[in-house]
C-alpha cells in the first residue's frame, strides 16, 4: 500500500502539467496463480469550455499481468507474463466520441495483439415537470427545466456504443512449454498464425436518483477463424486474459458474447459501493461462465480515493477468487 502511494506521488510530479487537469489511477489484482498491476493516466484541459464548446480528454495506460497454470499429468507448470499498453482520446459536447489503440505482448507464448477501438455516446439530461419562472399565457405553458440538487446532481441517461478490432498473432517458430518442441514442424513455410476479434458493445447508464446509478452492457464478438484451433496453439488459454478486468469473461479463452449489469451506490458523501455481475459465453466450446465483482471506495480529502474489492469467477468448472486494491489521485 505504501509503495503504491509513493509511486503515485512520484509520477504526479512528472505527469501533471500546469495546463491540464489530470488523474492517476492504480489497480492491483491478486489471486491464486494471478497477479496484475495497472496504471492509467487521464487528462483534460484545466479551463472549462465556453458555452457551446466541447471538452477534450485523453488517457494512457499500462497493465502487467502474471498468470500461472498449475502442472498437470500432461503439462508442466506454465507462467505467462503479459504487458498491455493502451492510449485514447475523446471529445464531449452533449455527444461524446473517442477512440484509441491497444497493444499487448506475452513473450512466453510468443503472442502479441494490436488493434483500434472507437466509441460514441450521448447524454440525455432529464427534465422535471416543475415550472420555471416564465409567465403563463394562454398559448404557452411553463416549460420543464432540468432539476439539480444542492450538490449539482442532474438526472440523466447516457447511451453509448463501442467497436473494437483486435488481431492476436502467434509466432509458430517458437517452442511450446508443454513439450519443448516447435509449434510447427521444421521446414513449414508458415511462421505465424493470427486471429482477428471484432466486438460491438452497446451500453446504457441510468442516473435517475442522486444515490445510485445503474449500468448495462452487452458485447457481441466475432472471429475470422476457428477459435478452438487458435487456442490449441497456446500453452495456456489464460494468455488471452488481457487487461485483467473481469477475468471471468475470458477464463476459458475468447468469449462469443458477454452481458454485464452493474450499479454504483453513493452514501455519506465520500463512500460508494459498486457491485457488478458478468455473464459470458465462450466461442471455443459454447460453455458459459460468470463473474461477480464487489468494490467499496472512499474519497480521502480533495485528491485521494482508495478502494477494496473482491471478484469471484466461475467457468467450465474452474473457480477463481481475486482481491482488488485501487488507489486514485486527482491532481
Amino acid at each position: 500500500m505504501l509503495k503504491k502511494i509513493a509511486l503515485l506521488i512520484i509520477l504526479s510530479l512528472f505527469l501533471s502539467p500546469a495546463f491540464a487537469s489530470t488523474s492517476l489511477d492504480s489497480v492491483t489484482t491478486a489471486g491464486s496463480g494471478t497477479i496484475s498491476e495497472g496504471l492509467t493516466y487521464n487528462g483534460s484541459p484545466v479551463e472549462a469550455p465556453k458555452a457551446g464548446e466541447g471538452k477534450f480528454g485523453w488517457n494512457v495506460g499500462y497493465t502487467f499481468s502474471k498468470q500461472t497454470q498449475s502442472a498437470t499429468s500432461s503439462s508442466p507448470e506454465i507462467t505467462d507474463n503479459t504487458s498491455d499498453f493502451t492510449a485514447g482520446v475523446s471529445y464531449k459536447n452533449g455527444w461524446e466520441v473517442g477512440g484509441g489503440l491497444s497493444y499487448s505482448t506475452t513473450p512466453a507464448e510468443s503472442l502479441h495483439s494490436f488493434g483500434p477501438n472507437l466509441f460514441a455516446g450521448y447524454l440525455f439530461e432529464l427534465h422535471t415537470s416543475e415550472p420555471n419562472d416564465q409567465p403563463k399565457t394562454p398559448d404557452a405553458s411553463p416549460k420543464p427545466t432540468p432539476q439539480k440538487s444542492s450538490k449539482g446532481f442532474q438526472p440523466s441517461i447516457e447511451v453509448k456504443a463501442g467497436f473494437s478490432s483486435t488481431t492476436y498473432t502467434e509466432d509458430l517458430s517458437a517452442t511450446t512449454a508443454r513439450t519443448g518442441a516447435k509449434k510447427v514442424a521444421v521446414g513449414t513455410r508458415k511462421t505465424s498464425e493470427g486471429i482477428t476479434q471484432t466486438a460491438f458493445s452497446p451500453e446504457v447508464i441510468a442516473s435517475l436518483l442522486e444515490w445510485v446509478s445503474v449500468r448495462a452492457t452487452y458485447t457481441h464478438y466475432k472471429y475470422n477463424k476457428d477459435v478452438k484451433a487458435f487456442l490449441a496453439l497456446l500453452d495456456s488459454p489464460r494468455a488471452v486474459q488481457i487487461g485483467a478486468a473481469n477475468f471471468g469473461s475470458t477464463l476459458s479463452g475468447f468469449p462469443s458474447s458477454t452481458f454485464e449489469l452493474g450499479a454504483t451506490f453513493y452514501f455519506l458523501d465520500v463512500w460508494n459501493f459498486t457491485p457488478s455481475y458478468t455473464w459470458s459465453k465462450y466461442a471455443s466450446d459454447g460453455s458459459t461462465g460468470n463473474s461477480l465483482k464487489l468494490a467499496l471506495n472512499r474519497e480521502i480529502g480533495d485528491h485521494w480515493s482508495v478502494g477494496l474489492g473482491f471478484e469471484h469467477d466461475k467457468s467450465n468448472g474452474s473457480l477463481q477468487n481475486l482481491g482488488i486494491l485501487s488507489l486514485d489521485y486527482d491532481f
